[in-house]
């Protein structure tokens, strides 16, 4: 008796969703959200790239210790002329890029972005004697340009794209992607440098060039 009650109730509530649905519109038009709420969000994404943001459950961190061991024996150095060498670690769901050497490491007192494609302008900035980060938009469009001490971690996104090497002028820049944008990160042997932004890879690589 009791089972065919559940079995009753299971069928109305089945009917009564299957009439909730059909009072449904057919074509729902996609929310838009505010710029500044995409801003908000970017600065969120970059800003936790970066370890500024990060907090992990003791399940996360037990995944990433294991990842670490694990890709302890993939590590892998690179040095070329006036770069110091520098180490890219890959976790299960991002990769982090550090300097191996970090002798004669000097504080951050300025930063110099020579170009930025037109309409964008300077909103945002952080400066410390470890960090300048400014921030510039254009409508929907954002480039984040950081320049760092060398003993700071760069943490960016590999979890469904590998990143790539791009030498240009003797310097080795790391370009990756995910799902929004891109990003580049180098060293020119005195600090550490990284554009997140969602412009192509070409205008990304154009604005690192310029950037002291």
């Amino acid at each position: 008796m009791e089972e065919t009650k559940t079995n009753n109730l299971a069928k109305a509530c089945f009917l009564l969703n299957e009439e909730w649905i059909d009072t449904l519109p057919e074509k729902v038009e996609p929310y838009k959200y505010s710029k500044q709420h995409n801003r908000n969000m970017q600065k969120l994404f970059s800003k936790m790239r970066k370890d500024k943001y990060h907090k992990y459950t003791k399940n996360t961190t037990r995944v990433l210790i294991i990842a670490a061991l694990i890709s302890s024996m993939t590590t892998t150095a690179f040095a070329i002329p006036q770069s110091r060498e520098y180490i890219i670690r890959k976790l299960f769901n991002h990769s982090s890029y550090t300097i191996k050497d970090v002798s004669n490491m000097e504080t951050v007192s300025d930063l110099t972005v020579g170009y930025i494609p037109n309409g964008f302008e300077l909103l945002d900035y952080y400066e410390s004697k470890d960090i300048y980060s400014y921030e510039f938009y254009n409508d929907d469009y954002f480039i984040i340009v950081t320049k760092s001490t060398l003993k700071n971690k760069t943490n960016f996104d590999t979890e469904n794209y590998n990143y790539e090497k791009v030498i240009i002028n003797n310097i080795e820049y790391i370009f990756y992607h995910n799902i929004n944008s891109h990003g580049v990160i180098w060293n020119n042997n005195q600090y550490i440098f990284s554009i997140d932004s969602n412009l192509s890879k070409e205008e990304i690589l154009k604005i690192a060039e310029k950037t002291e």
